[in-house]
C-alpha cells in the first residue's frame, strides 16, 4: 500500500464538505474510521472553544504556529465580567508557554519575536533543535506589556 504522502498515488484535490477523510476512534479501541468534512464543521459549530492553536504552512519548510481567541472568547469574557466585574478572560493571556520538541532527524529552526526562555528576555530567539532537543518559549501578555496586544506567534524551519 502507498503511503499518503505520495501524490502519484493519492493526488491532491480541494475538499468539499460531503467528501471523507480517516479518524481513529478513541472511543472504540481506536478503530479505524471515516467522517465527513460537513460532520466536522457541524461538531466543530456545536462545541464552544475560547481559543484555536493555528498552524499554517508558509512555505515549503516553515509552519507558523499561533494561540488565538475565537468569537466564544468574547461571549465567555461578557459572561464572567457579568458575574463580578473582576472577572474576565482574554488573549493573549499574561503568560503564554509553547514548548517545542524535535524528533526529526534534521535540525529544526525555532524562531519567536517578544519571549522569555529560562527567564532570560529575547526581543528575537532563534535556536536550532537537534534531534530530542527542545525550547520552551513563554510569551509574556501582562497589561503593562507593549505586547500584551500581539497574539503568541513561533516559527519552525525546517531546513
Amino acid at each position: 500500500m502507498a503511503r499518503i504522502s505520495n501524490t502519484t498515488a493519492y493526488s491532491s484535490i480541494i475538499p468539499t464538505l460531503p467528501d471523507y477523510f480517516v479518524l481513529t476512534d478513541a472511543e472504540n479501541n481506536l478503530n479505524t474510521k471515516t467522517c465527513t468534512l460537513e460532520n466536522l464543521q457541524n461538531y466543530l459549530a456545536s462545541n464552544n472553544r475560547v481559543a484555536v492553536l493555528l498552524i499554517e504552512a508558509n512555505s515549503n519548510s516553515e509552519v507558523e504556529v499561533s494561540l488565538r481567541p475565537t468569537d466564544y472568547a468574547d461571549a465567555l469574557n461578557s459572561e464572567l465580567s457579568d458575574i463580578n466585574f473582576m472577572l474576565g478572560f482574554e488573549l493573549p493571556g499574561d503568560t503564554t508557554n509553547f514548548r517545542i520538541i524535535s524528533d526529526s532527524r534534521n535540525d529544526v529552526q525555532v524562531d519567536a519575536t517578544a519571549v522569555f526562555v529560562s527567564d532570560k528576555p529575547y526581543l528575537y530567539f532563534s535556536k536550532i533543535l537537534k534531534r530530542r532537543g527542545e525550547a520552551e518559549i513563554v510569551f509574556k501578555g501582562t497589561t503593562d506589556s507593549v505586547y500584551s496586544e500581539i497574539y503568541p506567534v513561533v516559527n519552525i524551519n525546517y531546513p
